[in-house]
Formats: structure tokens, sequence, C-alpha cells
């Protein structure tokens, strides 16, 4: 939900589908394993993984898309193009410095789990939970009590009315880049409480990240969180009762039904 959510953020305020979201939350997780199996406390290496999402995130926009806007060329369709060359552009770099082997987070395996109603629930998913929960809350209250906040809206709402009444847009685009990389990073950092990572899993992520954002209601941040849990859910249920081979198939014919039905997604604005 968190990684849907400041996707959805981005898109709002830069009008830019950055499906490169996807290869940064992995290139987070990435660099909290490296943190860890080099010794350095868990704390050092949650620090590097939201630096290197910040870095990533603010240098994709700053390098690629404002240089786009610069020179005219600035489109919805070129963003996209340009954000799926720096996705496997980030795919690449991960692949190339961490190798192609399957890493798991060995920490997971010290956390307790407890047996509930006949449920196995484990530490790792209440703290994924608790999180994702507080850091969601925190950016909703951001967005609409502070003045950079409101800057934000309003530039996501009117870029043009904003910036004839005095709002710097392309600082509100960085930050608002440095906000949702930010938020990719924790994303990363939980991610890795639940499953093991690959490099190439940045395609797999970035997919699932846009179809959730998509049904939610691309811009929409509410949306795209009652999706995530939507999504989810009927993965899960078709994983229990069908066959979890085809869970990804589940999710893409939920959406494909939704989109029919509301083409701008459950949330989405006309």
């Amino acid at each position: 939900g968190l990684m849907v959510v400041s996707f959805g953020l981005i898109y709002s305020v830069s009008k830019v589908l950055h499906l490169a979201h996807g290869a940064v939350v992995l290139a987070s997780a990435f660099a909290l394993i490296w943190s860890t199996k080099q010794g350095y406390p868990l704390i050092i290496g949650i620090a590097l993984a939201l630096l290197v999402a910040c870095i990533l995130g603010v240098g994709c926009n700053t390098l690629v898309y404002e240089k786009m806007r610069e020179s005219k060329t600035f489109s919805t369709t070129g963003a996209l193009i340009a954000a799926l060359a720096l996705l496997l552009f980030l795919q690449g770099a991960t692949l190339a410095l961490f190798g192609s082997s399957t890493q798991t987070f060995t920490l997971v395996d010290t956390l307790p789990s407890w047996t509930i109603a006949g449920a196995i629930v484990s530490a790792a998913e209440l703290i994924v939970i608790f999180v994702s929960a507080i850091v969601m809350t925190t950016l909703w209250l951001f967005l609409k009590k502070t003045r950079l906040g409101t800057a934000m809206r309003a530039v996501a709402d009117h870029e043009m009315v904003s910036q004839t009444i005095g709002i710097d847009i392309k600082r509100v685009r960085m930050l608002t880049f440095l906000l949702g990389s930010f938020c990719a990073g924790i994303a990363g950092v939980l991610f890795l409480l639940r499953f093991s990572i690959e490099p190439t899993q940045s395609t797999l992520v970035a997919i699932r990240m846009f179809t959730r954002a998509v049904i939610g209601g691309v811009g929409s941040l509410g949306g795209g969180l009652i999706a995530s849990f939507a999504i989810d859910s009927v993965e899960n249920i078709g994983a229990w009762y069908i066959n979890t081979t085809f869970k990804e198939v589940f999710a893409l014919g939920a959406a494909f039904i939704i989109l029919i039905i509301k083409p701008h997604g459950l949330f989405g604005r006309k």
C-alpha cells in the first residue's frame, strides 16, 4: 500500500508515471541487506536504504524528467518511455552490483510468531502493518496541515494556476519526488520483512504497483490504498481456493473487470 500511495503522490504532482519507483524500492532493500552483511548496525542500514531511495528518486526527476521539461520535449507518453528506460537501467545496475542470487533479510528469522485462532501471526507482519499505518497517517497529515503539503495539492490540482500565484512548481516537484522516494525506501525495508528479493523483481514490483494505482485511480492516494488491499485479497483468496500459480492472473482479471466498469479507476477523476 505504501508503495502505491507514494507512486500516486508523485504522479498527481508531476504527471509522471514513474515506473522506476519499483526499482527504487528494490534498490533500497538491497542497500539494507548489503549494510547488514557488512556488519553495520540495523539503524545504519535503514538510514542507508532511505538515503539510496531518495538519491535515486530525486536523481531520476532532476536528470531526466526536469531535463525533458527544460528542453520542451516533456509529454506524458515521453515521460512514460523515459520511466521504463530508467526502470530497466536501475534493474540492470542492481543486478550488476548485487548479482542474480536471491537475497534474504536474516533478521526476519529471529522475530517471533504466534498462533491466534488457528492462524499464524508473525511479528514481521505486525511491524509491516503498524509502520505502514503510521507512515501513511503522517503523510496524510503532512499533505493536509503543512504549507508544503498544501502547495503539493495545489500543483496537483492545477499547475498553471499554482505558478501564477507564486508557487515554485519545479521545487515542489523535486520535494515530491524526495518525499515519495523516502516512502519507497520505507516500503523497501518493509518488503524485506515479508519476501526474499532478487534484482529482476523490479519490473514485477513496478507492474504490481502500477496495476493497483490504475485500479484505485492514478493520482488518488486513498484509491490506491483501497485498491492495494482489494487486489491483495483477491490474489490470496484465489490462491487459497484455486491455485497459487494463477495468483497474478486473478489480480489482472480483477483489474480488467474494474476498468471496464470504471475506466478511470475506482476513485479516479475524469
